[in-house]
C-alpha cells in the first residue's frame, strides 16, 4: 500500500514506496506502480487532504510505548534528518486463478538529500496532480533506522530488525495480518531514529461498485471531461474504516499521477475532472485501495506509518489494479 499525502511538499523514493506499496506482487514500490525491486522505498504517501488528529506523534510518550532502545536515540550516526516508512498490508491476490492471502511488513527511512522524483503540480480538495521527472538515485548504505520495529494486535505479532546496513527486511506471509477493524500498534524501539509508537486500524478491503470493472483484456475507460465517479462499500465484515486511496498513474518513469485520499464512510467520491484533464489520453493503471495511516513527526523526521487492503476477486479486483483508457 496513508499515510496522509502532503500535497505540499516533492517525494522521493522513500514516499514512492508506501503509495501503493503492496500492490503489484504483493510489495510496496515506485510512483504507484510499485515494483518489486524497489521495493519500501515501496510505501510514504503524501496526504492531499488534512492530516488525521492525533496523526503527529513525538518521542514523548512513544517510547515508553516502544519499549527499551536498540540504540542511542537522535542522530547517532549522523543522520540528522529524513523520512521514512512503516507499513503493514493485507491483500487478496489472483494467483493463476486463485485467491491468495498475502501480507507484507517492512519499513525503509532514508536521509535527507537533493534527489526528488515527484512534484505536486495542483491541488482541488483532497486530490493532487503530480508529475515525476526521474527516480531518484538510491542511497548508499549505511542507512538510518529506528532500531527493532514490532507491529502487534493482528493475527500475528512482527517483528523487524535492522540489518548490518540499516535496512529491514519485508516480512512476507500467505496468511491474513487482520480480519477488519483490529487496532494494530506500530512500535519503533529506536535507533539513529528516536522511538515511536502509533495505533492504526487494520483496515478491511472495500468492494468497488462504481465504475464497473470490465473483464480483461478490455480496459476501463474513463472520460476525463466527466472525471472518475467512484463508489464502494464494505466487505463481507462489515468494517469501513479509514481511507480510500485512489491513484491513476500515467507512465513510469516519468510518469503523472493523480492521487485522492476519500474517507471510506463516505461511501462515494469523484476524482475531478480539472486533475484529470491534466493527464494526457491514453493507457493508464487505476489502483483503489483501503488505507489508514499516520505521519509521524520526530524532529527533523517525518515517518509515514500505514495499514492497507485490496481485493483482487471478481467484485472488487479493481481494489489491486485495473488497466484504463483515458479518453
Amino acid at each position: 500500500m496513508g499515510p496522509a499525502l502532503d500535497a505540499g511538499r516533492p517525494r522521493d523514493a522513500a514516499d514512492r514506496d508506501h503509495d501503493m506499496g503492496a500492490v503489484r506482487d504483493a510489495a510496496p514500490d515506485t510512483p504507484l506502480l510499485l515494483d518489486a525491486a524497489d521495493e519500501p522505498d515501496a510505501a510514504s504517501v503524501p496526504d492531499a487532504g488534512t492530516e488525521r488528529d492525533g496523526g503527529r506523534a513525538d518521542a514523548g510518550s512513544a517510547i515508553e510505548d516502544a519499549g527499551p532502545s536498540d540504540a542511542a536515540l537522535g542522530d547517532a550516526s549522523g543522520f540528522g534528518s529524513g523520512r521514512g516508512t512503516f507499513y503493514a498490508t493485507s491483500l487478496e491476490v489472483d494467483f493463476g486463478g486463485m485467491p491468495v492471502a498475502v501480507h507484507n511488513v517492512g519499513a525503509r527511512f532514508r536521509a535527507d538529500d537533493a534527489s526528488v522524483a515527484c512534484a505536486t503540480a495542483a491541488t482541488v480538495g483532497v486530490c493532487v496532480y503530480e508529475r515525476c521527472t526521474g527516480l531518484p538515485v538510491e542511497p548508499v548504505p549505511p542507512l538510518p533506522h529506528a532500531g527493532t520495529l514490532e507491529v502487534r494486535g493482528g493475527a500475528s505479532d512482527v517483528r523487524l530488525s535492522p540489518m548490518a546496513d540499516g535496512s529491514y527486511e519485508e516480512v512476507i506471509g500467505m496468511t491474513p495480518l487482520w480480519r477488519g477493524g483490529e487496532e494494530l500498534t506500530f512500535a519503533a524501539h529506536g535507533g539513529d531514529v528516536a522511538a515511536f509508537a502509533v495505533t492504526l486500524h487494520g483496515v478491511p478491503a472495500i468492494v468497488l461498485s462504481e465504475p464497473t470493472i470490465p473483464e480483461p483484456p478490455s480496459l476501463l475507460a474513463i472520460d476525463r471531461s466527466l472525471g472518475l465517479p467512484l463508489a464502494w462499500r464494505p466487505d463481507e465484515t462489515g468494517v469501513i474504516v479509514g481511507d480510500v486511496l485512489v491513484v491513476l498513474t500515467v507512465g513510469e518513469d516519468p510518469a503523472e499521477i493523480v492521487r485522492c485520499r476519500f474517507e471510506a464512510a463516505a461511501a462515494s467520491a469523484v476524482a475531478p475532472p480539472e486533475l484529470l484533464g491534466m493527464l494526457p489520453p491514453g493507457r493508464a493503471r487505476l489502483n483503489v485501495l483501503a488505507q489508514d495511516h499516520e505521519i509521524v513527526e520526530l524532529g527533523a523526521w517525518s515517518i509515514e506509518v500505514f495499514t492497507m487492503s485490496g481485493s483482487s476477486d471478481t467484485a472488487s479486483h479493481s481494489t489491486v489494479e485495473v488497466d484504463v483508457a483515458l479518453l
